[in-house]
């Protein structure tokens, strides 16, 4: 240990003795106090192994869950969960024995009623008809080959069919889930920790949990040294299923925030420097007999349109950088799938964002514009991160998420030739949706999402490149990414249907010609694009400062106690 004396004046050097002096006194006591941690330490997990082969399961996690070192709680609480599934084990197996085997929860003979019972002919499974029974789709689902397709939702039917919704609610001893908050604080560390208890005892994860408090927007990313809290806030409150199956704030109907997202941006943060996205790109092959078709076909009308699309055919879906079996990826790939959808006419958009055809026009010399490719895909959209001097606190401003846009053309081999650049109704159909993002995120929740995504993606990234996990000493023993062997307790992201493939989008319109009263049809095929996260965009730059404002959140924002991972 080093000790530094110093002193600006001689009025000084009694003083700066004296705290010398106790320095040296208190010297002997230190590794005293390690050594009681460590025996404290011990004691626990000692206490915790006693009740655990004294059949007090309960006490036991919840000691071990006591332990202030992650990685012995970690460790502590990965023994426990072997030694109750070995346990769990031995009595399924006695079990068995008597009651005839039927060990674990029967959803086959679930499915098998149902389809037996309600129109038994128009199930798959019973080989006559097209039904499937489906997990809770939102907005898209994904059949066994892969093929994004688009739900049908109405959501004056969805409020006749459901009147009384009741929220996803479950109180906690801190407070009031339904009363809505200004600003609810929710530990990370202490959500990690209350998330791993649950999982070692076989537990599934509270909704409460998986919702994240009830938080729909992040406001500020904090960090309390003394206590040990990275801590994230913003407005919140009782939610519900909307529709599409997403849960909504009650009051304001935007997504909550989701705990399976956070952790995929996480394990992104740290495994790929925190890049991700998903592409929706044209076949070349597709994309060449589409221009043979156009030059040689003779239909007309229907058949015409219908030979187009089938030359156009399918167009390929890709997500890098996470997981594509994820929610998190599936929020990226109907986000970008829908926003296509609207730029080509095909969903209804709002008054103030017209789709490409509603903008498009002749050209001066009366021809129509050339077939091309619009490329529309979402990046990052904050102004820039506000952070106090001691880059404890941070704050971030910006509606989160933009459209970018750039004008491609094919030549007869099917090729997609890069502009680099955009144009004509393609750029501005990308400049009027990221100016109106938020009244159209109102109308698609879906978009909502994907800002969410994005603000816990930063959130993920500050918390790794400030160093905040090792100032706190948090070591994501839970959320962090499981071990390649498989050993230890690991959160488990919810997996679904990856899409690989999805129909191309195409549209029509007739324009006419006004001096020879005649009209010409227009196509726009292929719509590619995707999104693109990657955060240099954002903390490659400096921090904006505001000491504060921050100061003022960080005080009132600081924890209550040392039991609740959630507090207002």
């Amino acid at each position: 240990m080093r000790l530094f004396l110093w002193s600006s004046s001689r009025g000084n050097v009694k003083q700066s003795l004296a705290l010398v002096l106790i320095a040296f006194l208190l010297l002997p006591l230190c590794p005293a106090f390690a050594q009681d941690a460590t025996d404290q330490q011990s004691e626990l997990t000692a206490q915790a192994q006693s009740q655990f082969e004294a059949g007090d399961w309960g006490e036991a996690f919840a000691t071990a869950g006591s332990l202030a070192s992650d990685t012995e709680r970690a460790e502590l609480l990965n023994d426990l969960a072997q030694q109750r599934a070995e346990s769990q084990q031995e009595y399924r197996q006695r079990f068995d024995a008597l009651a005839g085997g039927i060990s674990a929860s029967d959803f086959t003979s679930l499915v098998n009623l149902v389809t037996t019972t309600v129109s038994p002919d128009s199930w798959e499974v019973n080989g006559g008809g097209s039904g499937s029974l489906q997990p809770y789709p939102a907005g898209v689902y994904v059949d066994a080959e892969g093929n994004l397709n688009k739900i049908k939702v109405d959501p004056s039917r969805f409020k006749k069919r459901w009147p009384n919704l009741l929220p996803l609610w479950s109180g906690a001893a801190n407070g009031d889930w339904e009363v809505q908050s200004g600003l609810r604080m929710v530990s990370l560390t202490r959500l990690e920790k209350a998330a791993q208890v649950l999982a070692a005892q076989g537990k599934p994860i509270s909704k409460s949990m998986q919702n994240l408090g009830g938080i729909y927007e992040i406001k500020f990313l904090m960090m309390y040294p003394q206590t040990g809290d990275i801590v994230i806030a913003g407005p919140a409150g009782a939610w519900k299923t909307g529709p599409g199956n997403r849960p909504v704030n009650v009051k304001t109907g935007k997504p909550v925030l989701q705990l399976d997202d956070l952790v995929v941006c996480l394990r992104n943060a740290w495994e790929q420097g925190g890049k991700f996205g998903c592409s929706i790109t044209p076949r070349q092959k597709n994309l060449a007999a589409t221009q043979q078709f156009l030059a040689t076909s003779k239909l007309k009308g229907a058949k015409w349109s219908s030979g187009l699309r089938s030359a156009l055919g399918k167009q390929d879906v890709e997500v890098f950088g996470i997981d594509p079996q994820s929610h998190t990826a599936r929020v990226l790939v109907e986000a970008d799938y829908r926003m296509k959808l609207i730029g080509m006419g095909i969903e209804e958009s709002i008054p103030k964002v017209p789709c490409y055809f509603d903008r498009v026009e002749l050209l001066p010399d009366g021809s129509a514009p050339p077939m091309d490719v619009a490329r529309w895909w979402f990046t990052l959209n904050y102004d820039h991160v506000v952070a106090n001097q001691a880059r404890t606190a941070f704050s971030f401003d910006g509606s989160g998420v933009k459209v970018l846009s750039e004008t491609e053309f094919i030549n007869k081999q099917g090729k997609r030739i890069h502009t680099g650049a955009s144009q004509g109704p393609t750029k501005t159909f990308a400049e009027d949706f990221t100016k109106h993002f938020d009244a159209l995120a109102d109308k698609y929740p879906v978009y909502r999402q994907l800002k969410n995504v994005f603000d816990l993606a930063l959130v993920s990234s500050l918390i790794r490149r400030e160093d905040l996990t090792g100032r706190v000493r948090w070591h994501q023993t839970f959320f962090g990414s499981p071990d390649p062997e498989g050993a230890g307790l690991s959160y488990r992201v919810r997996q679904d249907h990856a899409a690989t493939q999805v129909d191309s989008v195409m549209n029509e319109k007739f324009l006419t010609v006004r001096k020879r009263g005649s009209r010409i049809k227009h196509h726009m095929v292929g719509v590619s694009g995707g999104v693109s996260y990657d955060v240099e965009q954002i903390l490659g730059q400096e921090y904006s400062p505001d000491e504060k404002q921050l100061a003022e959140v960080v005080k009132s924002g600081s924890p209550v106690d040392n039991k609740h991972w959630w507090w207002d």
